[in-house]
């Protein structure tokens, strides 16, 4: 698994979460990170092991950058999904990830938060499809879990008229800003 941007505070948790999930269940799994930079790089994989319990796959490092589709498609060859956390999503239209994978034939996920992105990742459908991958997109908070959350309300509680939600984001480590722009 590659997870774009593993080296960011979500990322770093997706990360951290395969491997404990891998672990619990017995499954072979190999993660990469990818990122532009070693050192971040670095400082996420102590990061990580520090919040694990017992002992600590190791953990890969995929040069990538974004914005270049050649360099995007290195780091999918021979990978079996890749998790595109590399946000901030805001302000971006191009959904480039989700291309790279189409191109190489690699399931993805994402956890974008951006309306505007996830409207122009939705306008691939055919190439997903053509392309015979799972792409799931919008697997974050908001709109990705948030989303379950009013489906269980409406499940347990008949119809919903309406719904108003709240996220207060004290604590998340100066990512209020980020939440909240969504």
């Amino acid at each position: 698994v590659l997870v774009v941007g593993g080296s960011g505070r979500v990322g770093g948790s997706t990360v951290r979460w395969l491997l404990e999930f891998a672990q619990e269940e017995g499954l072979p799994l190999e993660v990469a990170i990818g990122g532009r930079c070693t050192k971040n790089y670095d400082t996420a994989v102590k990061r990580i092991a520090s919040k694990m319990t017992g002992t600590v796959p190791n953990i890969a490092f995929a040069p990538v950058e974004i914005s270049e589709p050649d360099s995007l498609d290195a780091a999918l060859r021979d990978i079996d999904l890749v998790c595109h956390t590399a946000g901030p999503f805001q302000y971006k239209t191009r959904p480039e990830v989700l291309e790279a994978a189409i191109r190489c034939g690699v399931p993805y996920l994402d956890v974008c938060d951006e309306t505007k992105l996830c409207i122009e990742a939705k306008k691939l459908q055919e190439d997903v499809l053509t392309a015979g991958i799972p792409a799931i997109i919008s697997t974050g908070i908001w709109p990705g879990v948030s989303a379950l959350m009013l489906a269980e309300a409406q499940e347990q509680l008949g119809t919903l008229q309406s719904a108003h939600m709240s996220f207060f984001t004290a604590g998340t480590g100066n990512a209020g800003a980020t939440i909240v722009s969504a």
